[in-house]
């Protein structure tokens, strides 16, 4: 290095111009030989990533979505907040059951339709009415999941074209102005996922929106998502941009909703709601907690004292042939065939049943009308009553449940009838909260109870509650002490 420098300070100025043009010609030949060398690189990126998606298609639900807010993300939404839909046919879903309301359909093998709230869009009462109208002409609910059986050796993409054929045809007041259905797979399955561009019914103004659907195949059966989303000019003749607000919610809540669905082995069609446990104030936690400790440890009956007892198989008293209660005359679907009747006051709490395989009658979780009933569990009936509520008429022996799902502080009238409703067996107070649930067994003998209580809605039993001895005063007064701490909390 010295040498160097000696040479250069006795070189004359021409040599330092061409010592400096060496210099610049070296820097530029290792310029281009790096840009030669990245580009290289980069194109055996991009060559890797093509060749990959030739042999297995990206899936769009696995994309990024920018425009979803947080609150409509459901991975930033706790277990216990989620709603659970599960299929007889080996797989459950889940959803945000704040917003979103679901109901079966009895018309395929598998029909759940994901009832999307209107409310999620932020707007006044006149124009949520006419959201609602614009919305509810398009035939449209929400998130809509559908299973057909189908034949193991059928070519899926031309089972997915013929069906969209049949769609069109079934829509005769939309347009469709473009289709492109793409190959992707979704949990290991080969999926299809195909997207149109809708210019919706001409009453409405012939409104632009996408309709999507979204396929996957598993043995013998084909799952088939469908949801709509926005387009760029979206407008309603009512609603203007709320619709499209609304729509941006749908697709976005609609996909990640899809991500969630997995073939988990379930063998139950149910809708499960979370039952969100009662968390008492720092002040009084404590006292809470010591008196539901005490009222957890039995005994729990004054067996010196008895309700009638309760069996099925009752025999009503009959004094002339005639029973001697028999002085019902009937309302409406009351007049059920003979078995056992069980009734609830239907302000206070909500009556469930449930077959050995868990099968649900009664009312459907998450509405409040009262038309949204479902009879799925075997021997089980609901019987609407319309403003009186409902109950659930037994009409074989079997081995499962009663429930009595509290809404409110305070008793609910709770009671048994037999032979088809004609002959009160037994009428009490059941103590609730809108915490509470009340499990009364049902066995293949005929035989009832007694109830196992969650008066607090954390899972745990905290009592048991007879039909045939009424609770030792201690007991009732911790109950009473525990309302009362909870109501006032």
């Amino acid at each position: 290095m010295k040498d160097l420098d000696i040479e250069i300070s006795k070189s004359s100025p021409m040599k330092y111009i061409l010592f400096g043009l060496s210099i610049l010609l070296i820097s530029v030949s290792v310029l281009a030989v790096g840009y030669l060398f990245k580009s290289k690189i980069s194109n055996k990126k991009e060559l890797a990533v093509e060749s990959e998606n030739m042999i297995k298609p990206i899936n769009h639900l696995e994309e990024k979505n920018d425009v979803l807010k947080d609150e409509n993300d459901l991975s930033k939404i706790t277990e216990s907040e989620l709603g659970v839909v599960t299929g007889e046919l080996g797989f459950s879903i889940k959803y945000p059951s704040q917003n979103i309301k679901v109901i079966f359909n009895e018309e395929e093998i598998f029909k759940s339709i994901f009832v999307i709230d209107y409310k999620v869009v932020k707007t006044n009462e006149e124009t949520a009415k006419k959201l609602s109208s614009d919305i509810h002409n398009l035939d449209f609910w929400g998130l809509i999941l559908t299973a057909f059986e189908a034949r193991k050796d059928i070519e899926f993409k031309s089972w997915v074209q013929n069906y969209l054929a049949e769609l069109k045809k079934d829509r005769r007041d939309e347009k469709v102005l473009s289709e492109e259905i793409k190959e992707e797979f979704f949990l290991d399955l080969k999926a299809y996922y195909a997207i149109s561009s809708i210019q919706g019914p001409e009453h409405q103004s012939s409104p632009h929106y996408f309709r999507k659907e979204f396929f996957i195949k598993k043995d013998q059966y084909i799952y088939h998502f469908s949801y709509l989303a926005p387009a760029l000019d979206t407008s309603f003749t009512r609603s203007g941009e709320m619709g499209k607000k609304y729509l941006e919610y749908v697709n976005n809540v609609s996909e990640e909703i899809i991500k969630t669905f997995r073939f988990d082995s379930s063998t139950v069609t149910s809708n499960i709601l979370p039952k969100h446990a009662f968390k008492p104030s720092d002040d009084k936690k404590e006292e809470f907690n010591n008196i539901l400790d005490n009222l957890r440890q039995g005994p729990y009956f004054d067996t010196a004292a008895k309700y009638p007892e309760i069996s099925n198989k009752d025999k009503c008293v009959v004094k002339n042939n005639e029973l001697q209660n028999d002085g019902y005359e009937g309302e409406g679907d009351l007049q059920s065939p003979s078995g056992v009747y069980f009734s609830i006051d239907e302000e206070s709490a909500e009556i469930h049943a449930y077959d050995e395989k868990n099968n649900h009658t009664g009312q459907m979780p998450g509405f409040e009308a009262p038309g949204f009933i479902e009879e799925r569990a075997r021997g089980l009936d609901s019987i609407n009553l319309g403003s009186r509520g409902y109950g659930i008429s037994l009409q074989e022996n079997l081995n499962g449940r009663i429930e009595i799902v509290g809404k409110a502080f305070g008793y609910t009238s709770f009671g048994i009838a037999g032979d088809g409703n004609r002959c009160t067996v037994l009428d009490m107070f059941i103590p609730v909260t809108p915490h509470s649930v009340c499990k009364l067994p049902i066995t293949i003998n005929g035989d009832f109870g007694p109830f196992s209580c969650d008066i607090d809605g954390d899972g745990k039993e905290d009592y048991l509650y007879s039909l045939i001895y009424p609770l030792l005063e201690q007991k009732q007064k911790d109950i009473e002490n525990i309302i009362d701490m909870m109501k006032n909390n």
